[in-house]
């Protein structure tokens, strides 16, 4: 979705969501706006008006918009007609007939006017400077209990509402910005009759000010409370600030901890947290914004549970820690990093990734742990996920975007909260300029690799993908071994999030699966579920791993990968390295297969749609280079028909595999459907007829 201006003053409605309740159907009284051919002069500001329901039609339609006088009056405008406008910008506009838009169609405001014309006389002003903090109190917040006209009191006393600001929400605040932000009431008023309703909130806002001499400025907030049966009134709605220091006016219908620390959080300049869900990869094929479905963070969803505030919005804020975000740029070289548990609030809180285009993304380790024990809790109703998260940041409304590791098809995007990476496979975002790895995931921390390709789109990850690891989530096999639709072997091994191998490891003709956990490697020798047949360990737990029959016995063990040193292990035993040698440079992609026919396993550096074959376990030059498939293309290795000399390439596109019998450039000799598009695919022999078919492996 295009980004917009960030604005020095916006506004965001909030729908009832979670524990909140619902917007009222009464519709607001329209305020008598300005006659058409009337100049206004003011500040353009912006606000986006969110109902109850987040996903209907209207949530999308895009900002609403007022111009406000220096007296404090405000003209709601079509949004159209100041597109070219600055928000935040002093404007002179000529305003025409009234307009109705989706705000006012659904009784969130009244209507809007259309700007015949409209000229710029002064630019956007800066941000406040920080103010002093008044008695250990960096931002003073006064309360007003105001009922909109037509409605009557609820039970709530402006008490209640004082303890749950300097309560709970005070102390959310000043934990997440380790102190830097520190909510306190300054002033409080009881219930107090207003003339204007919440459809207009500005004149609703002027009014609570002006009773309790309440000015605007810097780190100064005004928190109107209105009745939760007020008619018209949403559950909450604040002004955006331009930074921490800005200060603002917002009103609410409930003191829910989550809704006042959400709504505050806008004051500082926060949008929303909300989740991009694609169908095909992490940011590619079908995708759409959902909303305030970011969960985790308390500026999505409004729900019981406040768990730590996203990297994106605390670096947005300035509140991590000095030395504890590490980055990497496109075309750096591989490094690997240790996440510390973002609620232990030590280490290293959050990997940040800088790309040639200016995107910035953002990884973070999400265990229960301090503010997010409730993960482990019969708390998580949401069935929500512990482990590393990967963020987008963005301006306008949606300022942090939670990317879904694990892809769904649309049909089922609704259910699927599954979103942290899996352990061993590469996800891969950024243009493929990055490629991020699991390593390794325990309560003290989780160690990740970042890869990143040449910073070009289309740029194949590096490093990463030089694994014997077949990837993706899940703890269900399903195994063709006739090149039909219908598997012929569905077994279950291991866990959802187990890193897995696969090899022939007693040399009987079968390929069956292995566990990784660190360095210890559990072998199961029938396609079939049960427990481990044996274990052992080798390398160290961050190693990348591949798996060849690297002397031609007929038995698969490992090699361990670092940089392009290869450290060659000859029995399935723990020991030293029988072999070692090097190939090809640190960050290639590594494919591992029997190329010659030998029935011994060597090495083909991939780069892009070319490939560098290697014939023996020698440091040198390739033997032979072709070109096959796309450089974006998932490739699988195997004999894939009886007769074959040696190994050759398949490339897989969605659930469509394009078989090549030959180490050559030219057209697939076979195609071949099987699986979901959402599986992860592998290839293996299963009979031990000495030829591969496929197999996936499916999350669930």
């Amino acid at each position: 979705m295009p980004d917009l201006p960030r604005p020095s003053v916006r506004l965001l409605v909030l729908g009832a969501v979670a524990v909140l309740l619902p917007v009222l159907p009464t519709a607001p009284a329209a305020a008598e706006g300005p006659p058409a051919g009337e100049t206004v002069v003011g500040e353009l500001v912006q606000a986006w008006a969110e109902p109850a329901d987040t996903g209907s039609a209207h949530a999308e339609a895009g900002p609403v918009s007022w111009i406000e006088t220096p007296e404090g009056e405000a003209v709601r405008v079509a949004t159209d007609d100041v597109a070219h406008v600055e928000v935040g910008a002093t404007v002179e506009a000529v305003v025409g007939a009234e307009v109705r838009d989706a705000a006012s169609a659904a009784g969130l405001l009244e209507p809007a006017v259309e700007v015949q014309e409209a000229a710029v006389v002064a630019g956007a002003r800066p941000d406040p400077p920080l103010a002093a903090a008044v008695s250990g109190v960096t931002n003073a917040v006064t309360v007003v209990m105001v009922l909109p006209a037509g409605a009557a009191p609820d039970g709530r006393t402006v008490a209640d509402v004082v303890a749950a600001v300097d309560g709970p929400v005070a102390s959310w605040w000043a934990q997440q910005s380790e102190g830097a932000i520190r909510l306190g009431v300054t002033a409080s008023s009881g219930w107090f009759q207003a003339s204007a309703g919440c459809g207009d909130p500005y004149a609703l806002w002027n009014q609570a000010a002006a009773h309790a001499g309440w000015v605007r400025g810097p780190n100064r907030h005004l928190l109107v409370y209105v009745p939760s049966t007020a008619p018209g009134c949403v559950s909450g709605l604040a002004e955006v600030g331009s930074s921490v220091t800005s200060g603002g006016r917002l009103y609410v219908r409930d003191t829910v901890t989550s809704l006042l620390a959400h709504e505050l959080g806008h004051n500082f300049g926060l949008g929303h947290a909300s989740e991009l869900q694609c169908d095909a990869a992490v940011e590619t094929g079908a995708c759409a914004v959902a909303g305030y479905a970011d969960w985790y963070d308390v500026m999505g969803v409004s729900w019981e549970q406040l768990g730590s505030l996203g990297a994106p919005h605390a670096a947005r804020l300035g509140v991590l820690p000095p030395g504890s975000v590490p980055t990497a740029a496109a075309g750096a070289p591989p490094t690997q990093f240790v996440l510390a548990p973002v609620g232990a609030r030590t280490g290293t809180r959050a990997v940040r990734l800088t790309d040639t285009d200016g995107d910035v993304y953002w990884l973070e380790y999400r265990t229960a742990t301090g503010q997010d024990a409730w993960l482990g809790s019969s708390a998580n109703r949401r069935r929500l996920q512990s482990g590393v998260l990967l963020r987008l940041a963005r301006d306008a409304d949606h300022t942090s975007l939670l990317l879904d590791a694990t892809p769904s098809p649309r049909s089922q995007w609704s259910a699927d909260s599954a979103v942290a990476l899996p352990g061993g496979g590469p996800v891969v975002v950024g243009d493929a300029r990055f490629a991020v790895r699991v390593l390794e995931q325990t309560p003290a921390g989780a160690r990740i690799e970042v890869t990143s390709g040449a910073g070009q789109p289309g740029a194949a990850p590096a490093a990463s993908q030089g694994t014997g690891e077949i990837g993706g989530t899940g703890s269900r096999y399903f195994l063709n071994d006739r090149f039909t639709g219908i598997a012929t072997q569905v077994f279950h091994y291991g866990e959802p999030r187990d890193s897995v191998l696969l090899g022939d490891w007693n040399g009987d003709g079968v390929d069956t699966l292995a566990v990784r956990r660190g360095n210890t490697f559990h072998l199961r020798e029938q396609n079939t579920t049960g427990p481990a047949d044996s274990s052992f360990t080798y390398g160290d737990p961050g190693d990348a791993v591949l798996v060849g029959d690297w002397d031609g016995d007929g038995r698969d063990t490992l090699a361990v990968r670092r940089g392009n040193l290869y450290f060659v292990k000859n029995t399935l035993q723990t020991g030293f390295a029988d072999t070692t040698f090097g190939y090809g440079d640190p960050g290639d992609v590594v494919l591992v297969g029997d190329w010659d026919g030998d029935r011994a396993d060597s090495l083909t550096v991939r780069r892009g749609a070319l490939y560098f074959v290697k014939n023996g376990l020698t440091t040198g030059y390739a033997d032979g280079t072709f070109g096959y498939g796309d450089p974006q293309d998932t490739v699988l290795i195997g004999r894939w028909r009886a007769g074959q000399r040696g190994d050759t390439l398949a490339v897989r596109r969605g659930g469509l595999y394009h078989l090549r019998f030959s180490l050559t450039s030219g057209p697939a000799d076979q195609l071949v459907a099987y699986g979901d598009v959402t599986d992860t695919a592998f290839a293996g022999d299963w009979d031990g007829d000495g030829v591969d078919t496929l197999g996936v492996r499916r999350p669930g």
